[in-house]
């Protein structure tokens, strides 16, 4: 897959993480004492951030090396899941 495409689906990873987001922030004013069905909020919400997050990883890598990561990059020496590793959070550490 070319360049192209590639910086098109992240965009679209980023649009689709934002409206799991607004989903989910718009499940939780939906509850209250008769509805207490958080399921809809938390899958939402859950899926939302770890697109957001896995976005953020791809886009720090391609700052770094000035271009996007091969899926093997990414995933070797568990970069994927160690939230140290994103650079939201690797300001606190």
């Amino acid at each position: 897959m070319n360049d192209t495409y590639r910086n098109i689906a992240v965009v679209i990873e980023i649009e689709n993480s934002i409206k799991y987001l607004r989903n989910g922030l718009a499940e939780i004013q939906k509850v209250n004492a008769q509805n207490d069905f958080y399921d809809p909020t938390l899958i939402y919400l859950s899926g939302g951030l770890e697109r957001l997050f896995k976005s953020m990883l791809c886009l720090n890598f391609k700052q770094a090396n000035g271009r996007l990561p091969n899926p093997k990059e990414i995933w070797n020496y568990k970069q994927g899941h160690d939230i140290c590793r994103l650079p939201l959070f690797s300001t606190f550490y």
